[in-house]
């Protein structure tokens, strides 16, 4: 048994005020700390993930923990949020094609952009 763990040792060690602060050696850990983490699938859903790991020749582990960085990296936009955006492009897009109509000016995506510039952006609240 190691003398620093010897009976009344222990002991010792845990009055803080006894800790030698100045001359602590600080020491890396000695490898990467992992985390186990359970996850359900169904039957069909496992047999499914089985397959796609076995066709790209990983383990089902390491396809599984793969998908997820992948999808934790990638940023996704709600499909709330989409679906406001393509109603607010809509009726710009038809606001602006009224004001052309009206002006006589052409359409391309510059003049959207500048109608936007001289209607839009200026009013929005600071």
């Amino acid at each position: 048994m190691n003398a620093l763990w010897q009976r009344g040792q222990v002991s010792n060690m845990s009055k803080h005020d006894d800790w030698d602060y100045e001359d602590a050696e600080v020491h890396e850990p000695e490898r990467e700390v992992k985390s186990v983490y359970s996850l359900r699938f169904s039957a069909g859903e496992i047999a499914e993930i089985r397959e796609a790991a076995k066709r790209e020749g990983v383990t089902t582990s390491e396809f599984i923990r793969t998908a997820a960085r992948s999808r934790a990296k990638t940023q996704t936009v709600p499909a709330e949020i989409v679906k406001a955006l393509a109603l607010a492009l809509v009726n710009i897009s038809e606001r602006y094609e009224l004001a052309g109509v009206a002006e006589g000016k052409g359409g391309s995506v510059e003049d959207l952009a500048g109608w936007l510039n001289e209607h839009v952006l200026e009013t929005r609240p600071a």
